[in-house]
């Protein structure tokens, strides 16, 4: 496990069948708190051994793009 996820509270969306598509989600923080999530996956370029795997090109949250750390990995404050 990365030393950034015991260090903090995270969430891992996680599916062993990602498709090329956008992923509506809503993430229910209790009963009357729910934040949607937008998840735009996509494939990577076809080149060398490493192509076509699904990689997130796109997180909103509240409608809102996030930034990613690198190309794997997005961490989201929420306040």
């Amino acid at each position: 496990m990365a030393n950034w996820l015991r260090e903090k509270t995270g969430i891992l969306i996680e599916n062993k069948n990602w498709e090329p598509k956008v992923y509506d989600l809503n993430l229910n923080l209790a009963s009357d708190s729910t934040i949607p999530i937008q998840l735009d996956i996509d494939l990577s370029e076809a080149e060398g051994c490493c192509g076509g795997i699904p990689r997130v090109s796109a997180v909103f949250i509240n409608g809102e793009i996030q930034s990613p750390n690198n190309r794997t990995f997005f961490t989201i404050e929420i306040n």
